[in-house]
């Protein structure tokens, strides 16, 4: 009878444990083989070297795997279920070099995900992923027209403009950005150097009146000799990635015939060496008498925080740095001092913005030639070289950035902070285009 009693006891607990083993049966293995590509900012192109993270969403166990030359990792043998997929490739700025051509300060992280991801048994489940940057850099100085057309038969120097390029990934905005004229000594020097000059021969500006001492007036900053501000509400000027701004001292088709403020009719004698720069992004109107300085109406002026002289004119002959930055203060907030070679302050005394060096996010350095050097504005940092036009001043010579790399239709230019190298000359600019 015990006997009996037991054998029944255990045909009652056998439904119970089938059902159990039915509610949780054991996992069958599959197989999952991912493949990895940048996007499309990047021509789509395999990535290789990429660590691939499959995670099961139930017990959040992982699995961690590297692709191959085709942008393939695969995992066997893993329980079916329910995954995150994830994948992320860390490039230091000498890699990202190599890879996109740009110069950055700090590694570009690319990531992509792909959630709740069915991992079936009995096939090889494929699962796509397409790595996407973090922005990798900002807008770049691209092209600078500052030589000007000939002064008899061409617009002398009011067809000048600057043109900036978003050499990233992502979409842009040029809303609020800085655009610097850097104040410097334009000079070369002869004999003994005064005292308000460096070695160098650049002006040593904590000499300059009202300068702190504990300041590091030439190593940690700039200085402006003109400055001016994209306007916009934040996002109301997008930059695509590929596609440019152009800031012209007059945003006229100079090539045509055109009245002046004291109603006289100017007609360039030979269009072909000039430009239309009508369809600029945005012109500098300072209204301060300049018979060439007209307003286009369709086109947004700059804001003027800083002005010198009566346009926004260039240096004919190169003898200029130019730098962008951003700044969560107002730029007419910041410091200001004189010319370290200026002996006492009056109405009349000039004083240039002192901006830190370390929110610029491009500089660009010119000189007239490869033997007429004037002292080096910026230090090797921020510009290791220089631009120039060979044929000179009054030449309808640009210089611009050389394109470093392809993908798709997008180019890269080179950005290597230095100048000498990442620029070309132009015998014609070429506003908006290559």
């Amino acid at each position: 009878m015990k006997h009996l009693s037991r054998l029944l006891c255990l045909c009652l607990l056998l439904p119970t444990l089938w059902s159990c083993d039915k509610d949780d049966p054991e996992t069958p293995a599959a197989q999952a083989q991912t493949t990895v590509t940048f996007d499309a900012a990047y021509a789509n192109q395999v990535a290789e070297a990429v660590e691939v993270k499959l995670e099961n969403i139930n017990t959040r166990e992982s699995l961690t795997a590297t692709t191959d030359a085709q942008g393939q990792a695969t995992f066997g043998s893993i329980p079916a279920g329910a995954y995150n997929v994830t994948a992320r490739l860390e490039m230091s700025p000498a890699q990202f070099l190599t890879f996109a051509g740009v110069q950055v300060s700090a590694p570009v992280l690319f990531q992509a995900t792909a959630q709740n991801q069915t991992i079936t048994p009995g096939q090889t489940n494929a699962v796509a992923l397409t790595l996407k940057a973090g922005t990798s850099g900002e807008l770049v100085i691209k092209q600078l027209y500052y030589a000007g057309s000939d002064r008899v038969n061409g617009a002398q120097s009011r067809d000048q403009f600057i043109e900036l390029y978003n050499n990233t990934d992502a979409v842009l905005y040029a809303d609020g950005l800085y655009l610097a004229q850097i104040e410097g000594n334009r000079t070369i020097p002869t004999g003994a150097l005064p005292g308000h000059l460096l070695p160098s021969g650049q002006y040593d500006w904590s000499k300059s009146i009202g300068m702190p001492r504990t300041v590091r007036a030439n190593e940690d900053f700039v200085y402006t000799r003109a400055l001016w501000q994209i306007p916009g509400t934040g996002q109301q000027y997008p930059v695509q990635p590929g596609q440019s701004i152009v800031i012209a001292q007059t945003a006229l088709n100079h090539k045509a015939p055109y009245t002046g403020t004291d109603g006289t009719v100017v007609t360039v004698r030979d269009p072909s060496l000039t430009i239309d720069l009508s369809t600029a992004s945005f012109e500098a109107y300072y209204n301060q008498g300049l018979d060439s300085d007209l307003d286009n109406p369709a086109v947004p002026n700059l804001r003027l925080v800083q002005t010198f002289g009566t346009d926004m004119i260039l240096d004919n002959a190169g003898r200029d740095g130019f730098a962008i930055f951003r700044s969560t203060s107002d730029a007419a907030t910041f410091n200001k001092y004189p010319r370290p070679n200026t002996a006492s302050v009056s109405s009349n005394t000039n004083y240039y913005y002192q901006v830190p060096k370390s929110i610029l996010l491009d500089a660009v350095e010119c000189q007239e030639s490869s033997t007429q050097l004037v002292p080096k504005k910026f230090t090797a940092e921020l510009d290791a070289g220089y631009a120039y036009c060979p044929r000179g001043r009054y030449t309808s010579q640009a210089v611009i950035r050389k394109v470093v790399r392809t993908f798709g239709t997008r180019r890269i230019l080179q950005d290597t902070n230095n100048s000498t190298n990442d620029f070309q000359a132009l015998n014609l600019p070429v506003p908006f285009g290559f």
